[in-house]
C-alpha cells in the first residue's frame, strides 16, 4: 500500500515539474550536485561541488541574487554559446 502511495506522489511531482524551470541540489556521497533546468526538456549536465558552501554559492549565482560571498575556487568554463539572458529569473 505504501509503495503505491509513494509512486503516486512521485508521479504527481514529476508531472508538476515537467515544464517548469528549477534548480536542484543533490548530495551524492561527499559531493553536492547542482542541476538547473529551464523546463524545455532534459536537464543540462550536472555539476558537482565538494562542499555545501560551494554548491550554495553556485545556486545563488544561478538565481541572479548578486554577490553573496567571494568565490574562492575556480569555475569550469563551458565551450559553446553563452548569453546573459535573464528571462528565466
Amino acid at each position: 500500500m505504501m509503495d503505491v502511495e509513494i509512486a503516486e506522489i512521485q508521479s504527481a511531482n514529476a508531472a508538476w515539474m515537467a515544464h517548469k524551470s528549477f534548480i536542484a541540489v543533490v548530495q551524492d556521497g561527499g559531493e553536492w550536485i547542482v542541476v538547473q533546468s529551464f523546463g524545455e526538456g532534459g536537464c543540462p549536465p550536472r555539476v558537482g561541488y565538494p562542499t555545501a558552501r560551494a554548491a550554495a554559492a553556485r545556486i545563488l549565482q544561478l538565481m541572479h541574487v548578486g554577490p553573496v560571498a567571494p568565490q574562492t575556487w575556480p569555475e569550469t568554463a563551458q565551450i559553446g554559446i553563452l548569453t546573459d539572458d535573464h528571462t528565466h529569473d
